[in-house]
């Protein structure tokens, strides 16, 4: 699965809105929708793909580099 639509389902799990993420993440909402549509690598910058990417792990979402999105049971799913 492609970067960009791992950000999505990551996004999914937590039941997150583009507003939500953009609130969690400090990211204006069109930055982390441009991250998500396409395929392959997000059209943002690595300091943005790394914010984003820090907000979801940190939110218990863990990103695999073989494709993979899982929420891990233990994690905390409300700030």
């Amino acid at each position: 699965m492609p970067l960009s639509q791992q950000l999505r389902k990551a996004r999914d799990l937590l039941s997150w809105s583009l507003a939500e993420a953009s609130e969690r993440t400090g990211l204006p909402s069109s930055i982390i929708a441009r991250a998500e549509i396409g395929e392959g690598a997000p059209d943002i910058t690595l300091v943005q793909l790394a914010c984003l990417q820090g907000a979801l792990e940190a939110a218990g979402v863990k990103i695999g580099y073989d494709g993979t999105v899982v929420l891990a049971r233990e994690a905390p799913l409300q700030g």
